[in-house]
């Protein structure tokens, strides 16, 4: 069993404006499409939930706080162009008001793979056996300087034994220029901390991640 890719996004938190991200607006302003190109647009049942616009693989959706850019299939490559379609947001909407990007990148596995097991572990759990107390589950988390911003390593074990790694590339600024340059951080650079990350800290290998993975 490899590690599986699983929820890869991009988020852009601020006051963001609904009437201006129409899925007509978002064609235009966000996706680059001529005036009238025609986008799948998702409706939820729930009329709470705000609608999504989808188009050449990305899946945008604008809400009230924050807009989220995300890939339906969570390869390097779609996170870079979701990353591209949330910094035109910023760019074509200047005068929203802005608060912090972040770019979210998830694993999960059912496997204990290189040193998940051991670094989900306390030498406190055992105090907690003692008193005859069952543990459900354990995390683990460490927040890394990078780039102006940081990186939020969460590392956690629900009670059906499932790991989740997730990374998340966190800037926070209300100065849409030192946004939009955060924005610009080249893909490689992002792939290459992460696989450093996994490597080296977790004991992860390449040959244990599946990149070929995501929903339609």
């Amino acid at each position: 069993m490899s590690l599986e890719p699983t929820e890869w996004n991009v988020i852009v938190a601020g006051r963001w404006n609904k009437a201006i991200l129409t899925p007509a607006g978002v064609a235009e302003r966000l996706f680059g499409l001529q005036k009238g190109t025609p986008v799948e647009v998702l409706v939820a049942l729930d009329q709470l939930l705000p609608h999504k616009i989808k188009h050449d693989g990305i899946v945008v959706t604008p809400d009230d706080l924050r807009l989220e850019a995300a890939p339906q299939v969570f390869t390097y490559a779609n996170l870079e162009k979701a990353i591209e379609t949330a910094r035109r947001a910023v760019e074509e909407l200047p005068k929203t008001p802005l608060e912090a990007v972040g770019i979210n990148v998830r694993y999960s596995t059912i496997e204990p793979l290189g040193d998940l097991d051991g670094i989900t572990s306390s030498e406190f759990d055992d105090k907690l056996s003692d008193a005859s107390l069952e543990i459900v589950g354990r995390s683990h988390a460490r927040s890394i300087s990078w780039n102006d911003g940081r990186v939020n390593l969460f590392v956690s074990m629900d009670e059906n034994n499932k790991f989740q790694i997730v990374f998340n590339f966190e800037r926070k600024s209300k100065d849409k220029d030192e946004l939009i340059r955060w924005l610009k951080t080249p893909i490689s650079e992002i792939e290459s901390l992460i696989e450093q990350l996994l490597r080296d800290y977790l004991g992860i290998t390449p040959m244990e991640m599946n990149y070929d993975s995501g929903s339609e």
